[in-house]
């Protein structure tokens, strides 16, 4: 007799990722059509494909059926139709953070302030 029910199991997971896409930008806050998020929780907002570069955002709200994201950097190049993924992390580390910012673009402290350059 075959034991259904490790396959039983195996039909309650959740083997894909879910994705949203960017439908409207209003000032610093990002509207998206999914993907599946809480508060808090960490996005990539890709500007050119999942294999292009992307913008770290935080999920800060949701109306109307999308997500508000709060993106961490400049938001140029972000537009209708790009891909938003949830990376499900929350509380970001901050020296971590730093360091991905530090490796994306060159930075410039002064006296406690931090000035970004291209």
């Amino acid at each position: 007799m075959i034991n259904l029910g490790k396959y039983n199991e195996l039909i309650k997971g959740n083997y894909y990722k879910k994705l949203g896409k960017v439908v409207n930008v209003v000032g610093l806050t990002i509207e998206s059509n999914g993907p599946d998020a809480k508060l808090s929780d960490i996005c990539r907002i890709y500007l050119e494909g999942r294999q292009g570069n992307y913008v770290l955002a935080e999920v800060v709200g949701f109306k109307d059926g999308r997500t508000i994201l709060m993106p961490f950097e400049n938001t140029v190049g972000i537009g209708g139709g790009c891909i938003v993924e949830n990376e499900e992390q929350h509380d970001v580390d901050l020296r971590s953070f730093a360091r991905h910012i530090a490796l994306r673009r060159s930075f410039c402290i002064r006296r406690g302030e931090i000035s970004l350059h291209r």
